[in-house]
């Protein structure tokens, strides 16, 4: 039986007819409730570099995807009236933000077009200064390589290490290299 719908008939429906489209409706589910609809189902997903990587029951791998690196551009300190785009970090106040609302700035930095990276908005004075090309500073946590602080979403440190050092951003599992400078 097909369902039968008021739009196609053009008239109101019988009872004969509403029972008839629940009945039909309840047949199916029962049909797809009694299905393996898929043998090896999505069990984990994992990152791997800048990939998703999806694996069944079976830890076979399922596909992979992957996913866009924001280019990153350190603007220096936040300046009123400035336009800003998707991906331009600066300096406010001890902190550092990233842009992921192209905007142009206002009188005031609205958190709505941007997110803390990392630092806090303090008085003291701050530690680990870079300078950037632009001549701007600003601060970056410093760590060991083999000693590495949590991940934690967006946050940027430099991890020392043998070879150099790397700048470093967090994912919700771990660091992804940005960039590295040999000592």
């Amino acid at each position: 039986m097909s369902i039968i719908l008021w739009k196609h008939k053009g008239a109101d429906l019988t009872r004969e007819e509403m029972d008839g489209n629940f009945e039909d409706l309840n047949k199916r589910l029962a049909l797809l409730e009694g299905l393996d609809s898929f043998a090896d189902p999505i069990e984990k997903i994992t990152l791997e570099g800048d990939e998703l990587v999806f694996f069944t029951r079976t830890d076979a791998i399922l596909g992979r995807v992957r996913l866009p690196i924001p280019q990153m551009r350190f603007k220096g300190a936040w300046k009123e009236g400035q336009a800003y785009t998707y991906g331009d970090m600066v300096r406010f106040k001890r902190a550092l933000y990233f842009c992921h609302t192209a905007h142009e700035g206002s009188s005031a930095m609205h958190a709505s077009a941007w997110a803390l990276m990392l630092g806090e908005e303090q008085e003291e004075p701050t530690r680990n200064i870079i300078e950037s090309s632009q001549g701007e500073e600003m601060q970056l946590p410093i760590c060991d390589a083999s000693h590495m602080p949590e991940a934690k979403l967006g946050a940027l440190i430099v991890a020392l290490g043998p070879e150099g050092a790397s700048l470093m951003v967090g994912s919700e599992t771990d660091w992804q290299k940005i960039s590295h400078f040999s000592l």
